[in-house]
């Protein structure tokens, strides 16, 4: 039997903008349910929420004529798709990231936008979407990036246990 994980009023006024605090419990008892020390969790969501906001990279335009270049930025709702899906796993099917900081996390993100070893560019519905792919220190990661007017937004990012086909 598992103990249970107390949260106090502090720690949901903490992350209120992030997360409603059923969301946040709900995050918090996922992540101990993974493995994780709740407590790392909570930083993690914390400094993720933080810093995805200060966010500014340079996507430099792929081979077809649709995906020009541009600043690309995270907004919330790609922000939380990573953290639920990616980091805390309360989404099944994600694959999680091993780091050990947010900063560490948005870093990556931004190398790969940068810089990609792979990159798929094409139409996708309304809008275009950028499948951008890198190996960094032997583990490959991929970041969705979607037009915005004259901005890229994060769909998703994720690491990658084998190389993208």
């Amino acid at each position: 039997m598992k103990p249970i994980i107390k949260i106090n009023r502090d720690e949901v006024k903490a992350v209120e903008d992030l997360f409603s605090p059923k969301e946040y419990g709900k995050l918090l008892a996922q992540a101990y349910l993974n493995g994780w020390d709740a407590n790392k969790a909570k930083k993690l969501a914390e400094d993720f929420d933080r810093e995805y906001r200060n966010f500014h990279a340079f996507y430099s335009g792929g081979y077809h004529p649709s995906c020009e270049a541009g600043p690309v930025i995270i907004k919330q709702y790609g922000a939380r798709h990573i953290i639920k899906r990616h980091i805390t796993q309360e989404i099944p099917g994600g694959t999680p990231w091993e780091v050990n900081s947010a900063r560490e996390l948005l870093d990556i993100i931004k190398q790969v936008i940068e810089n990609p070893d792979i990159e798929e560019c094409k139409p996708w519905k309304d809008t275009h979407r950028a499948v951008l792919h890198k190996n960094i220190n032997g583990k490959w990661y991929t970041v969705v990036i979607e037009r915005v007017r004259y901005w890229w937004e994060v769909v998703t990012a994720f690491p990658r246990d084998m190389p993208p086909v």
